[in-house]
């Protein structure tokens, strides 16, 4: 079967096509990823991105209205909570690859919640507090993520104070 000038070029574009499809698919799977605790940050940012956006609309709506003044606290306690326990529950983890995901999902809150603050209310002092809150709430979401790792998996059964004393 002979092949005009155009069908041939066709059939070659339509195979060097193929070819750089299957090579960019080939070196995708191969490329290197992110690993933070010996799990992907895509695994962490699949795990905290809901919670954060539901908290961040129940906080905005909160900054409408008139709630206790706990309440703030309160959602970071529940969505920090809320992280540990689904990573333990869910999928197998340690405590340190719950503590990171609060932690990350602290900082993005902190940030997000911090900005929103600011466009809200300009006010001078409220910029510093978008360096602050995600620190400050990292450090939190890192120790109540932590904290619920380590009461859902029961690990705080083996924990002896002497021990850590005598060491």
């Amino acid at each position: 079967m002979v092949l005009g000038k155009n069908q041939y070029q066709d059939k070659c574009m339509e195979k060097t096509e193929s070819t750089v499809n299957e090579i960019t698919t080939a070196q995708a799977a191969e490329a290197p990823q992110t690993v933070v605790a010996g799990r992907p940050v895509r695994q962490y940012l699949q795990l905290i991105i809901g919670p954060v956006f539901l908290s961040l609309v129940v906080l905005a709506a909160a900054e409408f209205t008139e709630v206790f003044p706990g309440f703030e606290w309160l959602v970071y306690l529940v969505i920090f909570s809320y992280l540990g326990w689904a990573l333990y529950s869910r999928q197998p983890a340690r405590i340190w690859q719950s503590a990171f995901a609060g932690a990350a999902s602290g900082f993005w809150l902190g940030f997000m919640i911090a900005l929103f603050r600011f466009i809200i209310h300009p006010k001078v002092y409220l910029f510093f507090e978008i360096i602050t809150w995600p620190i400050m709430l990292s450090l939190i979401g890192f120790a109540i993520a932590g904290a619920a790792y380590w009461l859902a998996s029961g690990e705080f059964r083996n924990f002896k104070l002497l021990n850590l004393i005598k060491k």
